[in-house]
């Protein structure tokens, strides 16, 4: 059994249709995106704590611990030869800068308490000052 062919009329009415249903899926992906942008600066920058990039960023920042924690009393004990070293002190700083950031991106990340991804800041802030 042939379908039938469906005439000029029909064809354009499918047409316009797909082109309506493309048009609103546009101007809802439009407005979504205006109400983002919107939004506070605060409420923007937000992490989740399912973002894979989180473990990593973790896994650094122990690393980076566990280097200090051999390096601070090294150089309160004695001073090594490459402690005089000027690239020395620019690793130190670099250290000092991403626990620096560790501690903005810990305030920016939101929590899970209960199975629920908590996103209210203060409560953010509270968890991580007090524990």
């Amino acid at each position: 059994m042939q379908k039938p062919v469906p005439n000029g009329t029909q064809t354009r009415y499918i047409i316009d249709r797909e082109k309506a249903k493309d048009r609103d899926k546009k101007e809802r992906a439009s407005s979504a995106i205006l109400l983002r942008s919107q939004m506070p600066l605060h409420q923007r920058i937000l992490f989740s704590y399912k973002n894979r990039w989180i473990p990593i960023w973790d896994f650094l920042i122990i690393f980076l611990a566990l280097i200090n924690c051999l390096m601070v009393p090294l150089e309160i004990a004695v001073e090594l030869e490459y402690m005089k070293h000027p690239l020395y002190d620019v690793v130190n700083a670099a250290f000092d800068l991403l626990f620096f950031i560790d501690m903005l991106v810990s305030f920016n990340t939101t929590l899970l308490i209960n199975n629920e991804e908590i996103k209210d800041r203060a409560v953010i802030t509270r968890r991580y000052l007090f524990g």
